[in-house]
């Protein structure tokens, strides 16, 4: 009967001391969680216009497809590049032939062309409507320098007020400088990324680093593995601690002779 008791102790004393161990972390993932995700703003981007003195047909190609994918980088933006292509606008033109003369461009040059982007953008629900023009691109072949200006203006979609005018300038560097044949379409693309990181650090807030290749994006999730054995090797060993205490001592069952751990002398 004692040693029954014992056991029974035993039981709950592992019991007790598993759980006041386990439960700290198996609250970790609870309180670690992240916070609801911000909502996703739809964005229409309008092609950015080079202006009449850029003479390399390149800038504006470059400068579009390279602000598309790095807004598109930011978490809380689903960008989508304008186009007189799209669903949303064949529709508007099917319903209001109208409304056709307002689907090619230019859509950033005066207050009638950024009138036509935000009826178009608001056609499509647009959240944000980005409109913009290369203001100037110098590249200097002797020093192998390019220098890009930038004019963006952000609209609410819905109100058709200004949010935001960003004005950057980037430079591109030839290297090494002064490098007899330094390719002006490396420089050119050097002050079209230097550009556009300067862009977004001015429209999110946040640095832009452009991803290289073949790296992975670092997740959090190796945090949590390691978190994640913990409570079931506690909760392993308190039922080892259970199992090893059931079988008494040595392993090994105690003999049913009246309660007494000793067996009966033998006979004389």
């Amino acid at each position: 009967m004692e040693m029954m008791v014992r056991l029974r102790t035993a039981r709950r004393i592992a019991w007790l001391l598993a759980s006041a161990i386990a439960i700290p972390y198996l609250s970790i993932p609870a309180m670690a969680a992240p916070q609801a995700a911000a909502p996703v703003r739809s964005v229409v981007m309008f092609p950015v216009e080079a202006a009449d003195g850029i003479g390399n047909s390149q800038v504006g190609p470059e400068l579009n497809a390279a602000l598309k994918d790095a807004l598109s980088s930011y978490q809380g933006y689903r960008v989508l590049v304008y186009s007189d292509k799209l669903p949303a606008v064949q529709r508007l033109v099917a319903m209001q032939p109208d409304k056709k003369a307002l689907t090619t461009g230019p859509f950033s040059e005066d207050e009638a062309a950024v009138s036509r982007a935000m009826t178009l953008g608001k056609a499509m629900l647009a959240d944000l409507i980005v409109v913009g023009s290369a203001d100037k691109y110098v590249f200097n072949d002797k020093d192998g320098t390019a220098d890009l200006s930038l004019s963006l203006q952000v609209f609410d979609g819905a109100t058709g007020k200004s949010v935001q005018t960003v004005a950057v300038t980037g430079r591109g560097v030839g290297r090494p400088q002064r490098m007899e044949g330094v390719s002006e379409t490396a420089v050119m693309r050097d002050a079209v990324n230097d550009t556009v990181r300067k862009t977004m650090k001015a429209i999110t807030g946040e640095e832009y680093l452009e991803p290289r290749q073949g790296q992975s994006p670092v997740i959090e999730s190796k945090k949590r593995s390691k978190v994640s054995w913990i409570p079931m090797l506690l909760l392993s060993l308190g039922v080892g601690v259970l199992l090893g205490g059931s079988g008494g001592h040595g392993g090994t069952s105690a003999p049913a002779t009246g309660g007494t751990e000793n067996p009966p002398p033998p006979p004389l």
